[in-house]
Order: structure tokens, then sequence, then C-alpha cells
């Protein structure tokens, strides 16, 4: 039992602070190429977007989910749209699905002074 708490505690932790999420990640499709996954911001908030990827490990599709993001200003919307469709890239494979799914999370952050 105290064995079944650990995992449960470590997974959660895990997706808890992870940047890309889904089933990507749980069929262990890696990120060949990174992004910055946090930008600054006046105020600190998510942009929570749903992606696809295709076999070549391209994103293809990038949906914002307005009901877990907390930003509304269209200026990082964009530009965080524009960031994982451009630059985003996972491990290319046939053994992955056609139009693979996963959650992108972008976050602002204050900058300090």
């Amino acid at each position: 039992m105290k064995l079944f708490f650990l995992f449960l505690t470590l997974n959660l932790s895990i997706s808890v602070f992870s940047q890309v999420s889904g089933e990507i990640i749980v069929d262990g499709r890696k990120i060949e190429s990174e992004i910055a996954y946090t930008f600054p911001m006046k105020t600190s908030g998510v942009l929570v977007f749903a992606i696809a990827v295709n076999t070549e490990g391209k994103v293809i599709a990038c949906d914002l989910l307005k009901d877990q993001s907390t930003i509304s200003s269209m200026r990082y919307i964009y530009e965080s749209k524009n960031l994982i469709l451009t630059q985003l890239k996972f491990e290319r494979g046939n053994g992955f699905p056609t139009y693979h799914k996963g959650i992108v999370t972008m976050r602002a952050v204050v900058p300090e002074n």
C-alpha cells in the first residue's frame, strides 16, 4: 500500500510541473526541440493549448483551451501559439498515432526587478 501511495505521489508531482502532458507523454514520445514555456508579463497566469502532432514530429494543430487558461491577451495567445507551431518538435516515427494529441501549458511570469 505504501508503494502505491509513493507511485501516485510521484506521478501527480510530475504531471503538475510538466509543461507538456497528455497522451503524447504517456506514450513516451520524446521532445526533440524544446521551447521556452514561460514569458514575461505584468501579471502571472497560464495559457493551455491542445496540440496534435503528425508522424513527422511536427505540431500541426494548436487550439487554445479557454476554460483552462487564465490569460485573455490576444497578443500572448498568438505569440505562444506561433511558438508552439513553429519551434516545438517531437520524435518522428510511424509507431505513433497519425494525430498524436497532447497539452502544452505556457506560463506568464512577473519579471523580478
